[in-house]
């Protein structure tokens, strides 16, 4: 029941994912945890995280998801998936509960090592209610006024996410890592691996995957997004590819 690049979540581990996903008021425990277990070389800070998610839960081991992104300057995002592992592993007949349990029990001990830390704690997870899932700009493809960009969008991923294309992919998911991993204020790490899971009219979202590294996904905006028309996306994201290889 074990989540691991490459392969999906348990359908029981992604239901409960979802369901902590979705609950507002474990929203600063995630943030806390993420924090406590980011590996040495991107530990993040609790004011830069802008949202917390949950991407699959296993039996001993839950992955939380971060995002940091470069709002200010409406540039790209990076988002960190953390594994944290349980004090005492679930079974299925017990799972929710004991997920529940093991959270809890992580977050008081984080409490309890970063007493002095309370106040920003709480103050910068108050915010989390109302920041959004995605960046700013992100605009699904089902949401343009075109009703053939979805299409469009899963072609043009598709295609490049060929084998022919990785080098593109890594080079255009290398550079939004380094412009949004200043703000995480850790040393991006060197992606050897990257595909589009997801394409809209603002820009592209890739996961990827470093040498020793957790699960990344990077987010790309468009310079010009979002884009309206087939023409316009095509451009863009050709551009991009030939930017990239060049």
């Amino acid at each position: 029941d074990e989540y691991t690049w490459g392969q999906a979540c348990s359908p029981t581990g992604a239901a409960l994912a979802e369901s902590l996903s979705v609950d507002r008021d474990r929203e600063g425990s995630l943030a806390r945890l993420a924090v406590a277990f980011s590996p040495p070389d991107r530990q993040l800070q609790l004011d830069a995280i802008q949202s917390v998610d949950v991407i699959c839960v296993s039996e001993t081991h839950i992955d939380i998801q971060a995002m940091v992104c470069d709002g200010a300057n409406g540039g790209g995002c990076v988002s960190l998936a953390v594994p944290v592992q349980f004090p005492q592993p679930c079974s299925d007949w017990q799972m929710e509960g004991c997920v529940v349990q093991n959270l809890d029990q992580l977050d008081e001990q984080h409490e309890e090592h970063h007493h002095q830390q309370r106040h920003v704690s709480s103050t910068a997870s108050a915010g989390f209610n109302t920041l959004p899932e995605y960046p700013v700009w992100w605009v699904e493809a089902t949401d343009s006024s075109n009703p053939l960009m979805p299409a469009e969008c899963d072609y043009m991923t598709s295609i490049l996410n060929e084998d022919e294309f990785q080098p593109e992919l890594i080079s255009l998911a290398q550079d939004s890592l380094n412009q949004a991993s200043t703000l995480s204020g850790v040393f991006p790490t060197s992606i050897q691996q990257a595909k589009i899971v997801k394409m809209g009219p603002g820009g592209m979202l890739f996961q990827c995957k470093g040498a020793n590294s957790p699960l990344l996904n990077v987010f790309s905006p468009f310079s010009n997004g979002p884009l309206h028309s087939i023409e316009a996306m095509r451009a863009a994201v050709l551009g991009s590819v030939a930017t990239a290889g060049s």
